[in-house]
Order: structure tokens, then C-alpha cells, then sequence
């Protein structure tokens, strides 16, 4: 599978955030200061050289752990800490918008897994709440910081209303759905 990974194109993205640190931080010591700079430089390398990988149809995927798996909710936190870039840093912006594109294709798949492989296959069908509303909120933020309306497609716009329309059915659990968690199924 052709795919590439971020890091490369993500250097100048670490040296804008790695100056706002700095200079939102002037109030500490300059060893808190080169110490915040090093875990920052070595968590934007982490993410981008290692979790997360630019794919041909024009999404990211962004494992986000030791499996290599994309949960929804903890993929969306991962980018919205890189949302101050998105204006500075070309790389970092096609990195959210091809992760929240990512995103309303699982969602579309089944809004009820919370985790996928690279292949779009389900990982994990766990209904949480927190991985149908972590996507909304990072495209909000996305949106609300760079003012690109583009994000919202017809694709997405599907992913988010299948969203209200189970997080309108579960708010009814036992009378409205058919999902059932199969490691509490006997409890449901």
C-alpha cells in the first residue's frame, strides 16, 4: 500500500508550537522550559513519524497506541493538541483534515465500533458515547480556528447526522436499540 509518513513535512509545525511554549511560558524556570520543549518535540516526532501515516484516498490514519488501531476519541485528541498549527504548517492542516475525513468514513461504517485497523475493518465495536462526539469536536475546533468550511462534505455531513441519529436511539437504550456490547451482553 503506497502511504507516507508526516513527520518529514512536520518539522517547521514543531518549531511554531515549540516558540508559542516558549513563549507562553515565561513565567517558569529554563529548565522547565527546555524540559517541556523536549517532551513536546518528542511527542510531535512520536505522532507524526510514528501514528500517523498520510493514506492514498486522501485521509490519515492515526493509530494511537501500542495497537495499531485508530480509536475515535483518542485519535481526535491527538490532533486537536496540533489545531495551532493548522494556519503556520501546511503538513499539520492536511493532517486534521485528512484525519476528520478518516473519521466519517468509520463513523459511516459503524457509528457503534470506537476502533479500526488501517484497512477500515472493525477493531472493536464498543459503543461510547465520547467516540461519536471527539470527531464532532475536533472538526468544530478545526473549523472554528481556521475558518475552513471546506471540511464539511457531504461525506461528513452523513457521518454526523448517523451520530444524532444514534445518540437519539441510545438515549432510549432498552426500548429504541438493537446494540448490545458482547462482553456485557447477558447484563443488556
Amino acid at each position: 500500500m503506497l502511504r507516507a509518513r508526516l513527520g518529514q513535512c512536520a518539522r517547521i509545525g514543531v518549531l511554531v508550537t515549540v516558540g508559542i511554549l516558549l513563549a507562553t511560558t515565561a513565567a517558569l524556570s529554563a529548565d522547565r522550559v527546555a524540559t517541556l520543549q523536549v517532551i513536546y518535540t518528542y511527542a510531535t516526532d512520536e505522532a507524526y513519524n510514528k501514528h500517523a501515516v498520510a493514506e492514498p484516498d486522501g485521509t490519515v490514519f492515526i493509530s494511537t497506541g501500542d495497537i495499531d488501531m485508530e480509536w475515535l476519541r483518542d485519535s481526535s485528541a491527538v490532533m486537536l493538541a496540533y489545531l495551532r498549527q493548522v494556519r503556520s504548517t501546511p503538513a499539520t492542516r492536511a493532517a486534521v483534515r485528512g484525519a476528520i475525513a478518516r473519521q466519517a468514513r468509520y463513523i459511516l461504517l459503524d457509528p457503534y465500533a470506537d476502533a479500526f485497523p488501517e484497512n477500515y475493518r472493525i477493531g472493536e465495536r464498543k459503543f461510547e458515547v465520547d467516540s461519536l462526539l471527539y470527531p464532532i469536536r475536533l472538526a468544530f475546533r478545526y473549523w472554528r480556528d481556521d475558518r475552513d468550511r471546506s471540511i464539511f462534505t457531504p461525506r461528513l455531513q452523513r457521518a454526523f447526522a448517523l451520530t444524532l441519529r444514534v445518540l437519539r436511539k441510545e438515549q432510549h437504550h432498552t426500548i429504541r436499540s438493537r446494540y448490545r456490547n458482547a462482553l456485557h451482553s447477558s447484563a443488556n
